[in-house]
């Protein structure tokens, strides 16, 4: 072993729940800004990657391991087929990180509509990845979300499917696990769920609590012409949720 893994010395935190004390003596792992945490997380990967480089033959194996994930197929996945024949779905190559939205004519030409890797990284570094896409009813646009850096932190876009560009729309705090954005028949209307905005000094799990479903309409231009709270908690003609 090149050298010792670093350790912390456990500190006893306490956590009362329905009057029973809970007592954690590293739950001040969680704190990642203490620089004592960072310090220790870092010697860490860095004793891990030394004993990984020490076992013999690790390179030949690393370098099959790569040859044959570069030879699988790609992942395909989340189709949706329109009404012109033509066929959009994720696709993520085996050499690539995030998953690509693509779109296949009838006569199998493929066309890539979003690249993740190709839109502008997100403040303080990081990737980001398609989380969900509706192609309108008309075919003529694709809605979808990115994440930052495997966040559920998801921001809803359009795009001009024949252009390839993005209208200037952009929705943050975006919940698209239980309900997708959909487009309404109308192919200039959408509906979207949306976590509440964070009040200043409220605890970050807050923001699940009390999800708004709004409507959104786009003009001639492509840009939102009305949101709509329409559904949840203190929206008009709503009951009151608690």
């Amino acid at each position: 072993m090149p050298f010792p893994p670093p350790v912390i010395p456990p500190q006893a935190i306490v956590d009362t729940h329905h009057g029973v004390e809970v007592r954690d003596a590293y739950r001040r792992l969680e704190n990642v800004a203490d620089p004592e945490v960072e310090a220790w997380a870092r010697g860490q990967a860095d004793h891990s990657a030394a004993v990984l480089a020490a076992i013999p033959g690790r390179d030949l194996l690393r370098k099959r391991i790569d040859e044959i994930a570069a030879s699988a197929s790609p992942v395909i996945g989340t189709m949706q087929r329109l009404s012109d024949g033509r066929v959009v779905y994720f696709k993520q190559p085996a050499d690539a990180d995030v998953a690509r939205i693509c779109m296949r004519d009838e006569a199998g030409g493929e066309r890539v509509l979003l690249d993740p890797t190709e839109l502008p990284r997100p403040e303080g570094g990081g990737h980001l990845a398609a989380s969900f896409f509706r192609v309108s009813p008309d075919c003529q646009k694709l809605l979808y979300g990115v994440a930052a850096s495997g966040s559920e932190e998801e921001v809803l876009h359009v795009r001009d499917i024949a252009t390839g560009r993005d209208l200037p729309v952009a929705r943050d705090r975006i919940e698209s696990v239980y309900v997708k954005p959909s487009w309404l028949p109308d192919g200039r209307s959408f509906t979207s769920s949306r976590r509440r905005p964070l009040e200043p000094g409220a605890a970050a799990d807050s923001a699940y609590r009390f999800t708004q479903a709004f409507l959104h309409v786009l003009d001639d231009e492509g840009r939102i012409l009305r949101d709509s709270f329409v559904f949840g908690h203190g929206a008009p003609g709503c009951p009151a949720m608690g």
